[in-house]
């Protein structure tokens, strides 16, 4: 099966599998979340589950909520926000890369362990974070 034909066959982890093997770029929705691919890598995952990005860096006093508003306001159509957010100074790479990872692992685990059946890719499809 190729990425632009993946269908809602098996499971979300059997269908990451594929869209791996395939290099495939695009979002995998479940049930309970989405997954960002890039060439085939999991690059972000959102789920209402689990606190956003933006939540993170705000409520932790890491960034100020205006902060965050204005580099999605700035840079969100580009898809660029992270680098928004390290080259106005707001954020180290660092931070930014720890925050994005600790919320794509908690996102990951709920959109996994609901994943269900009601599978869907979208070839093409890219994550504002960049």
């Amino acid at each position: 099966m190729t990425a632009a034909a993946a269908r809602a066959d098996g499971s979300a982890p059997e269908l990451l599998d594929t869209l791996a093997a395939d290099r495939a770029t695009g979002a995998l929705t479940t049930r309970s979340g989405v997954f960002y691919l890039a060439a085939g890598h999991v690059v972000h995952v959102e789920s209402a589950h689990s606190p956003a990005l933006g939540d993170l860096l705000t409520r932790s006093g890491a960034l100020a909520p205006a902060g965050w508003w204005e580099a999605v306001e700035r840079a969100g159509a580009r898809q660029r926000v992270g680098r928004q957010l390290v080259d106005s100074g707001r954020l180290t790479a660092g931070a930014l890369e720890l925050a994005h990872l600790g919320a794509l692992f908690d996102a990951a685990y709920f959109a996994l362990a609901h994943d269900g059946t009601d599978l869907r890719f979208r070839p093409g499809v890219a994550h504002w974070l960049g």
